[in-house]
């Protein structure tokens, strides 16, 4: 039985709910200031509204994905049935082990939710968030590597990850606001350009981080140059570095129009088009997550 295509759907979408457990939450703490008022309680119930449906699809995903991985194993779906196997297959692999502490965060990050209220609620998801980003290095090429390889793999894979769900999950609170604020530009006041300017201190940070682990990563997975283009590994790394500089592009071109806001007599206009260049960016996002699920099911010498 081909578990190949559902457990990359599962890895996919498990991947893409850690961006937005993470990122958009830390939007709120980050790039809005505390005098933003109603553009901070905005930020705020989006971000809820966004971890609250993120939550079950980690869950969900997770589920899905160890269960698929286990059938990948046994070869028949009847072991799913088998506690013997399943609790085996949970606490005595190194995927299993790693899988079980993902669910048993995302447990205590459920209880969190439903128990917690407002910034509280959000302070334990991004909690919550940055332990599933630096832990899912563990479900891939890394947590199969011994020694101070390992080590290495999974402290560059992990800031690989934290850095894109700061960047690309916190892009989905300021879409929310920015489609607000294009409606009505002239009563936003300087909500607008503070908010902007945070995010795009901190989104700097990201990218920077993004790039440099993904370049580390490349190297110590890849042994020559000549595998780049030589390996089917190697071409989706340079397909991912590719969807990569697209997204530091519209990120430079949304950093440009935020800059001038200030000064702009078409805020409307300014705030709409960043938010259509925001809107690009989180789908050339949900590209690259595709390709580095690809990469992690991908033999690095094939």
């Amino acid at each position: 039985m081909d578990m190949f295509p559902l457990i990359l759907a599962a890895r996919c979408t498990h991947f893409a709910a850690g961006l937005v457990l993470l990122g958009a939450p830390l939007f709120v703490f980050t790039a809005v200031p505390a005098w933003a008022g109603a553009a901070g309680a905005s930020a705020a119930r989006a971000a809820e509204r966004m971890v609250l449906l993120a939550l079950p699809v980690a869950l969900a995903s997770a589920h899905v994905w160890a269960g698929a991985a286990l059938v990948d194993i046994t070869g028949t779906p009847v072991s799913l049935a088998d506690p013997s196997l399943v609790s085996g297959f949970l606490l005595e692999t190194g995927f299993g082990k790693a899988m079980a502490f993902r669910l048993v965060v995302l447990g205590v990050a459920a209880l969190a939710a439903l128990a917690l209220r407002g910034r509280w609620r959000l302070a334990a998801i991004v909690a919550a968030g940055a332990v599933l980003m630096a832990s899912e290095s563990l479900l891939g090429h890394p947590g199969a590597a011994e020694g101070a390889r390992a080590v290495m793999l999974v402290a560059v894979h992990a800031i690989h990850g934290m850095g894109a769900a700061v960047w690309i999950g916190g892009l989905l609170p300021l879409i929310v606001l920015l489609d607000g604020w294009a409606k009505a530009p002239e009563e936003t006041g300087k909500a607008p350009g503070a908010v902007l300017r945070r995010f795009s201190r901190f989104g700097i940070g990201a990218v920077l981080i993004v790039g440099l682990g993904g370049g580390l990563a490349a190297i110590l997975h890849i042994e020559t140059p000549a595998a780049l283009p030589g390996t089917i590994y190697g071409r989706i790394v340079m397909l991912k570095a590719s969807v990569f500089a697209a997204l530091v592009c519209l990120a430079l071109r949304n950093r440009h129009i935020a800059l001038r806001l200030a000064r702009s007599p078409t805020r409307g206009a300014d705030l709409a088009r960043i938010a259509v260049n925001s809107r690009m960016e989180v789908a050339l996002a949900l590209v690259a997550v595709f390709l580095a699920a690809l990469l992690g099911m991908s033999d690095p010498q094939l």
